[in-house]
Parts: C-alpha cells; sequence; structure tokens
C-alpha cells in the first residue's frame, strides 16, 4: 500500500529489546518502521537488544529530561524480563547484560540499509548478528536449577510486579506533560498457534515457557482493568504462516507489519 506523507507534528517513541530493536529484519521492517508508514506518525526506535523493562524506563527518564516530549510512547516488554529467571545476577530489577544472551558484535543487514529515522534521535545500538536458535535450550540445561527456584519461590512474581511497576511510573511521566503511554505484553511462540518451523527446535514443555505463562500470568493479574496495558501474547493467533524465526519470540517482517497495524488500528487510531 502507498506510504502517508509524515506527520512532523505527532511523534512516537517505541521502547524495547531485540523484537523493538528489529532483529531478523533490515530498517525498513522494523516495528516502529512499519508503524510510520502505517500511521503517518513521526516514530523513532529507542529498541536495545537484551534492554529490559527497567532500561526502558530509565531511558525514557533521561529524554524527558532533556525535554523530549511525544505525544505517544510504547513499551513493549515481557522475553527479556523473563529471562531474569536465568541471569546470574539475580534481581527482579536487574538488568541483563549482552553476554547472558550469547550476542556477538558484528555488522548486520541492517547496517548496509538505509534507515527511515537516522536524522533523528539516535542512541548507540549494540549490534549483533544472531542469537543461535538452540541457545535457550542449551541454558535449560545448565541452569535448570536457577528456573526452577524461581517458578518455586515468589520470584516470579516479583519480576511480574517490577514490570507492571516501571510501566506505572512510565505512564504517569507520560500522562503529566500530556501524552499517552502505551504497554504491550511482548508475544512469544509459546502462546500461539502459527505455523513452526521443524528448524528452529521449539520444545512446548520446556521450563522456560513454564516461567513465561507463570510470569504473564501475574503481569495480567496487576494490570487487569488498566487501560494503557494491552495483551499481545498472542497477537499472531490463527495467522497460518511462519511467522517466528525462533524458539521464543524473534518474528518475520511479515510479523512486524501485522503487529505494528495492531497497535495502531486497535490503540492509537
Amino acid at each position: 500500500s502507498e506510504k502517508k506523507k509524515i506527520n512532523e507534528n505527532k511523534k512516537v517513541y517505541f521502547f524495547g529489546g531485540s523484537v523493538v530493536w528489529g532483529f531478523g529484519s533490515n530498517d525498513i521492517n522494523t516495528i516502529p518502521s512499519h508503524f510510520q508508514d502505517i500511521s503517518g506518525y513521526r516514530t523513532v526506535n529507542f529498541g536495545e537488544s537484551a534492554w529490559t523493562s527497567d532500561q526502558s524506563l530509565f531511558y525514557l527518564i533521561k529524554l524527558i529530561k532533556k525535554d523530549h516530549r511525544p505525544d505517544y510512547v510504547i513499551f513493549i516488554n515481557g522475553v527479556n524480563d523473563v529471562m531474569k529467571c536465568s541471569s546470574r545476577y539475580g534481581a527482579e530489577d536487574g538488568l541483563l547484560k549482552e553476554d547472558e544472551l550469547n550476542i556477538k558484535f558484528s555488522e548486520t543487514i541492517r547496517s548496509k540499509s538505509k534507515t527511515t529515522f537516522k536524522n533523528f534521535f539516535s542512541i548507540p545500538i549494540e549490534i549483533f548478528d544472531r542469537i543461535k536458535s538452540n541457545f535457550v535450550t542449551k541454558e535449560m540445561k545448565s541452569t535448570s536449577v536457577r528456573y526452577s527456584k524461581c517458578l518455586k519461590s515468589d520470584f516470579h512474581k516479583k519480576i511480574a510486579k517490577n514490570v507492571f511497576e516501571n510501566w506505572k511510573i512510565a505512564n504517569k511521566l507520560v500522562s503529566d506533560y500530556g501524552g499517552e503511554f502505551v504497554a504491550i505484553l511482548e508475544p512469544q511462540l509459546i502462546f500461539t498457534d502459527t505455523r513452526i518451523d521443524t528448524k528452529i527446535g521449539f520444545n512446548k514443555n520446556n521450563v522456560y515457557n513454564e516461567e513465561t505463562k507463570k510470569i504473564y500470568s501475574e503481569i495480567l493479574k496487576l494490570s487487569q482493568n488498566v487501560d494503557y496495558v494491552h495483551d499481545f501474547k498472542s497477537i499472531y493467533n490463527g495467522i497460518d504462516d511462519y511467522i517466528f524465526i525462533d524458539i521464543g519470540h524473534h518474528v518475520s517482517p511479515k510479523g512486524n507489519k501485522f503487529l505494528a497495524n495492531k497497535i495502531f488500528t486497535e490503540i492509537i487510531e
């Protein structure tokens, strides 16, 4: 479809981890880039690989202190916060490190692409080439005790509460200057019925998926009747295609466009 003319009077900031940053896509196929094309609003990508809701909030605070006043602030969180269960740093408000996700620095196809927002607010981007599709499986074997402790204790509840509190603070900050905050619970393969490529080795019964279901359930309990929180965990249900490109949460450019359209048509518009 034909792209809309950009409305420079409307600004939208996206925050999140590698899904927002654009793992698996060139720059024009990220969620923020598709959102800009669909909405016609100037859209900026503040996603970073391995970022949790904590880092998204910290960076939002920094931008607001520098007098940034976007009309919409959109957080897409969930996956990396769940990963805190296996993190050796072991705190619900801890920050994941790049090496926790086995990320290597190198050029990607995105570095060759014409970015749709390179003339707007740039931040240091930790570039990575890939996360091996069997990484989580290997981590399960080596860190199953830590995962089990997370399930058997109330640590998963603390993680969920931390995510929700970060969203509450972000909403207050954005609302105070007249903007609108949107929190989206990130889609994951475990919650959807799309086709699954056998090469990615998905196992729905592993401990990581059980941890994800527990933490997501707690987040949804805390955010019941909160109008700025949107449950997108199963957003790809009903799509008869290969949407996910790995065992967890990274999706194809088609998936990014679908999600961006849902955000605009079902929330913003």
